[in-house]
């Protein structure tokens, strides 16, 4: 009688023990979805630039016929006939694009007279001017099919 009673309990205290076992066993999460990231603009640039300057004259002058002669001014000689000065350059620059913009006009002037009646006057006004433009676009930022397949 024991053995039956033992081949009956063993098999129903093992089935009713499953289920605490199973309780305790660690359970399989799926991994959970990546977060999107989100798509950020691109971010501009700028800058803006006071460039620097310290000029030199060196040359020959004359007059017609009469002999040249050599002429040299440093820039503490030009300074104190400095009339205008403006030495910019700007930057605008992301991901995508660059454009740059530089800019350099000066102004010198130089009025020489003479004193008594039969003097004479001469002056001499030099202006120079530099600008220049630039800008670039990479083929692979192009959104256009035909630019695409030139780039591959």
């Amino acid at each position: 009688m024991r053995t039956i009673a033992r081949a009956i309990f063993v098999p129903v205290g093992v089935a009713s023990a499953a289920p605490a076992f199973a309780a305790d066993l660690p359970t399989t999460k799926p991994a959970p979805a990546p977060i999107p990231e989100p798509v950020l603009p691109a971010t501009s640039h700028f800058e803006a630039t006071i460039n620097g300057w310290a000029p030199s004259l060196s040359t020959s002058m004359g007059i017609r016929n009469l002999p040249s002669l050599p002429v040299y001014a440093n820039i503490f000689q030009l300074l104190p006939h400095l009339e205008g000065l403006v030495p910019v350059s700007a930057v605008a620059y992301n991901d995508n694009f660059i454009v740059g913009l530089s800019l350099f006009w000066v102004r010198l002037g130089l009025l020489k007279g003479g004193e008594g009646v039969f003097s004479a006057n001469a002056g001499l006004t030099l202006n120079q001017t530099f600008a220049t433009a630039y800008g670039e676009i990479p083929i692979g930022a192009c959104t256009e099919p035909s630019a695409r397949a030139i780039s591959t």
